[in-house]
């Protein structure tokens, strides 16, 4: 216990005042980090990040120059990475290495606050190649958290987040599933020009402009005015006519199309604004993500390329037998980035497959308008692959057909925050747990009655999209005819601390009740809350039945 907390009070407190000066300090600090043993190495290099001078003592930087060339030393040279000791490419070299290696969230948050701890690496309207690809893996993490982390150090960086080189990384926002990294990064791309004029963000920008979020439509809208996308691209005109009779954005619409040249009267609109609809997660897992992992004529599959894809990452899978949820439910999140639901055959999932062999950008000469990394893998849209995701995109875009309504009751709420706005079709609303006088711990539950016997495929947990408080953690989901023999949970697991929409498969069969019990809360706090909690109703049966 006393050598744990010496290591400890090293790493975290010690110092080193004056060191630089202490040959013989220097001497036993060699001594250290010769020792093999890692924890103590990790220690003293701790506190040597604290001291830039005796850091760059020549027995000490001999031993870092020495662990530079050896990878399985990366991770113990994390702290001192902004030294000087190091080279910009030595140090993004030694980022992306760690990057393959590290998997859990809190490793990969570090990596990232040592990237923007060296200046001379993101201070800069022209970052590297390795700078940006650092960004981009940050970007399209599985775990929300890391990229709102990543996005937030863009925004509070001037000159990188005015640099042109990171519209990669830009588009990688605009497709995210949650609505504030999407508006974050929306807002972010204002500063931008050249960004604007990219194939892949117009395709991202239509789809925006008819988003759940009405600040994200309003902003996108602001996004064609100022940077005169009318007159660049007449896709815009059907999409801003689509906006007409929004209640608050319709004067504005008009108004522009207007000056854009256009008739409002004669232009009709090309979509609807999108509600949070419930693509079916059991025709993707039969239908679609078999396609996937299917070798195509050149002998190769999708996942071969998309498993490290900065937008569509479809996750690695070696077994023969079925593919497990959890990889079926993140290429499930992956896919619905690159899916309309406004206009469904203008999904990127529909025409990159289609498109010819190129880097990925816009071509004139292709009939797609877009090239493919991957080349084509569909010679038509005839191919099964095409259609069996076209069929899940358009369901996607009608699913609010099958979102079973109901009552919704809960064990707590606060005055403001009642039950009933967890299941009003309004992300914006929140229902929260009681937090004026008393404030009643977990477990907290929400139980549905869907007023009728029925079955059911998928249940969905929309967390409040404006901060983490009452964000659910650990869970458990039940279903029951009678509200009184729940009997074991259907499923159950950990979720992130992010804004992202939770798809759990849900296939209960003659169930009138479900209950979703939260047992913990991601910042560990007493509250539960919900923007949305929704069911969707197994296909096949008539509402009411």
């Amino acid at each position: 216990e006393v050598r744990t907390a010496a290591i400890e009070f090293v790493k975290k407190d010690l110092a080193l005042k004056g060191a630089e000066d202490t040959p013989d300090l220097i001497s036993k600090l060699v001594d250290l980090l010769k020792s093999e043993d890692r924890e103590i190495q990790a220690a003293v290099l701790h506190a040597l990040s604290r001291n830039e001078a005796a850091l760059e003592q020549d027995a000490i930087a001999g031993f870092i120059h020495e662990k530079a060339n050896d990878e399985e030393s990366y991770s113990l040279l994390l702290p001192i990475l902004p030294s000087d000791l190091f080279t910009d490419s030595q140090a993004t070299g030694i980022l992306l290495d760690l990057w393959s290696e590290v998997r859990d969230e809190d490793g990969r948050l570090s990596l990232m606050e040592r990237l923007f701890a060296r200046s001379s690496l993101v201070q800069t309207e022209k970052p590297s190649r390795d700078v940006v690809k650092l960004l981009k893996r940050a970007s399209t993490d599985e775990v929300a958290a890391l990229r709102e982390d990543v996005f937030d150090r863009i925004e509070a960086t001037e000159s990188l987040r005015k640099s042109p080189r990171i519209g990669e990384v830009l588009l990688s926002g605009l497709a995210d599933p949650s609505a504030g990294i999407r508006l974050k990064t929306l807002t972010l791309a204002q500063e931008q020009t050249e960004f604007w004029k990219e194939a892949d963000t117009v395709e991202y920008l239509l789809k925006l402009l008819v988003d759940p979020d009405p600040k994200i439509r309003k902003l996108a809208l602001e996004s064609v005015e100022k940077f005169n996308l009318l007159k660049e691209e007449p896709r815009f005109a059907k999409r801003v006519k689509s906006l007409v009779e929004d209640s608050d954005l319709g004067d504005k619409s008009r108004s522009m199309l207007v000056a854009g040249g256009y008739d409002p009267n004669t232009i009709e609109g090309d979509a609807s604004i999108q509600t949070f609809g419930i693509p079916d997660l059991d025709f993707f897992r039969e239908y679609v993500n078999p396609y996937f992992y299917e070798a195509g004529a050149d002998n190769h599959a999708c996942v071969e390329c998309h498993q490290n894809h900065n937008i569509l990452r479809i996750h690695e899978y070696m077994g023969d037998g079925e593919i497990p949820d959890d990889i079926v439910i993140q290429n499930f999140n992956s896919a619905l980035k690159v899916v309309n639901l406004a206009d469904p055959e203008q999904s990127l999932i529909l025409r990159k497959p289609r498109s010819p062999e190129g880097q990925g950008g816009e071509s004139t000469e292709s009939q797609t308008g877009l090239t493919h990394v991957g080349g084509p893998r569909w010679p038509s849209k005839t191919h099964p692959g095409y259609q069996a995701m076209l069929k899940w995109i358009q369901d996607a875009a009608s699913s609010q057909d099958r979102r079973l309504r109901g009552t919704v009751s809960t064990d707590s709420f606060s005055p403001d925050y009642p039950p009933e706005l967890a299941l009003d079709n309004d992300p914006r609303t929140i229902w929260h747990t009681e937090f004026v006088g008393a404030m009643p711990g977990y477990p907290h539950e929400v139980v549905i009655d869907l007023g009728h016997e029925t079955n059911t495929s998928a249940f969905q947990y929309v967390p409040r999209q404006d901060g983490a408080n009452g964000r659910v953690k650990k869970w458990e989901l039940y279903a029951s005819a009678d509200r009184e023999n729940w009997g074991e949970p259907i499923a159950q697991g950990e979720w992130a601390n992010d804004a992202t929409v939770k798809a759990v498969r849900l296939q209960a069969e003659g169930v009138r009740y479900i209950r979703f019990r939260g047992l913990s809360s991601v910042n560990d706090e007493p509250f539960m809350s919900a923007a949305e909690v929704i069911v969707l109703e197994a296909k096949g049966v008539s509402p009411g039945s």
